[in-house]
């Protein structure tokens, strides 16, 4: 057997750094991908980046997140047919692993989230996410690419952005501990539950799903823990030793999805998967993370 290949679209991002170490650690030679080796938009950049890479393995993280619904279609929904139309082009035998997110269900009717679950989202992202897998599915059995789809929960630990919920709310804590912010503490809804899982173990589960995975399958990668934002924030402010008021101040409901746990049963039953890290230490790394950088000149 030869040397397996990754190409890793969107390796500049929060996930990308850890899955190439993850992918390189394992014996892959890894193309690491970011917006100036090509834009997932342009078809053209995108066939000349996996002839260049000549993947074994494809994972698809490139996408945008935080932008206006047509913006969101435009790079995460039509950049990802853009990718799989270049994998059957230049790579037909690849296995394309593309990254979704639990934002395509929506709210749910019962819990532990299974992969059954209908995809009902209620935000932006979420349409974006859950269309991404519709055109990923189609591209799929119209080219017979070999994809397999991931539903993300929420992750967490080094190198989070300041805007996920984790980050920010330590980013908060730590303004007030320093003085530069006065209390009190604002955050969202507190009752607001959250499945977290370290980005770490996320990787590891995007290896295993793609080296054990069932050809054409889709899976949660999750913790099977909803937590309570509420209990974040307690957690945050022991670890910053600060006794504090907290403010919640709801984002309108429409736009907050409550929560559930997800189930990760059929990941776990196919590839031995299990999240190693505990979500105490993945607010420490977090919060430490924040501490160095509201320190640094």
């Amino acid at each position: 057997m030869g040397v397996e290949s990754a190409l890793v679209t969107g390796a500049g991002g929060f996930i990308g750094p850890h899955l190439v170490r993850e992918l390189s650690q394992h014996g892959f030679q890894v193309t690491a991908a970011t917006r100036s080796s090509g834009d997932v938009t342009d078809p053209e950049a995108m066939r000349r980046l996996v002839a260049g890479a000549a993947p074994t393995h494809v994972f698809h993280l490139a996408g945008v997140r935080d932008a206006h619904l047509d913006e969101l279609l435009r790079v995460n929904v039509h950049g990802t047919a853009n990718l799989l139309e270049a994998v059957a082009e230049e790579a037909p035998a690849a296995h394309v692993v593309v990254v979704g997110s639990a934002a395509g269900y929506g709210e749910a009717t019962h819990e532990p989230v299974g992969e059954d679950q209908p995809l009902r989202p209620v935000t932006d992202y979420g349409v974006a996410k859950a269309a991404q897998e519709l055109a990923a599915t189609a591209a799929a059995a119209r080219r017979g690419t070999d994809v397999t789809r991931i539903r993300l929960f929420n992750l967490v630990g080094p190198g989070e952005p300041t805007s996920f919920v984790v980050s920010a709310i330590a980013g908060r804590i730590v303004a007030i501990q320093s003085g530069s912010a006065r209390p009190p503490l604002r955050t969202g809804d507190l009752e607001t539950r959250r499945d977290f899982v370290d980005v770490r173990d996320a990787v590891r589960a995007l290896r295993l799903a793609a080296t054990r995975g069932e050809r054409g399958a889709v899976y949660n990668v999750c913790s099977e823990v909803a937590t309570r934002i509420g209990t974040v924030v307690e957690k945050l402010l022991a670890l910053a030793d600060l006794d504090v008021a907290v403010e919640s101040v709801p984002e309108p409901a429409a736009l907050n999805v409550r929560g559930y746990a997800g189930s990760s049963e059929r990941l776990r039953a196919v590839t031995g998967w299990e999240p190693q890290r505990s979500l105490d230490d993945s607010l420490a790394e977090v919060f430490a993370a924040r501490c160095a950088a509201a320190v640094s000149p």
